[in-house]
């Protein structure tokens, strides 16, 4: 009987063996690697296993990139977990998990400071993603998207006013 993997994604893989289909995580895959590793080389585990990271690599997505989105999502939970959340930020987690949700915006410093704070747990190129993906799919972060990085540097700055002025002329 040898075992499939049939998918690899969300930084983890799921595999077959006699009909029944199983995930596993990063490192419980590396953990099943090490184990089998010795008794199956050359076996069919061992040809799977080199499809897989064919599979992996062709699709730009390295283990150390896997590590990385696992490592990312950890963040996420924490920050979910530690309550720093708003509707807003939510508008914003939603788009990034590709959930459709009813859409706010931030009206406050204090709305934008944990928006700010969840894109701040990935990558630039993320952000952005996100951001556009938000303006294409809610009119009403348009604004937002177009004005982001001129109201994260006054939010930074601690630029309350001209803060304050602009956030409600983008959501008001």
């Amino acid at each position: 009987m040898t075992m499939k993997i049939i998918d690899v994604a969300g930084g983890g893989y799921t595999l077959e063996k006699d009909g029944v289909s199983f995930s596993l995580t990063l490192d419980e895959a590396y953990q099943f690697n090490q184990k089998f590793d010795a008794d199956c080389e050359g076996s069919a585990i061992e040809l799977e296993k080199e499809q897989r990271m064919e599979k992996i690599f062709r699709g730009g997505r390295t283990p150390a990139k896997l590590q990385k989105e696992q490592d990312t999502r950890k963040k996420i939970v924490s920050w979910i977990n530690e309550g720093d959340v708003g509707c807003s930020s939510q508008t914003l987690l939603s788009v990034m998990m590709g959930i459709d949700c009813s859409p706010t915006i931030p009206y406050d410093r204090w709305d934008f400071g944990r928006c700010h704070r969840l894109l701040q747990l990935v990558d630039k190129d993320t952000q952005k993603a996100c951001l556009k993906e938000a303006a294409q799919k809610y009119p009403i972060w348009v604004s937002f998207e177009r004005e982001w990085e001129r109201l994260t540097e006054l939010y930074v700055k601690g630029e309350e006013e001209e803060f304050k002025k602009l956030i409600k002329s983008l959501g008001w």
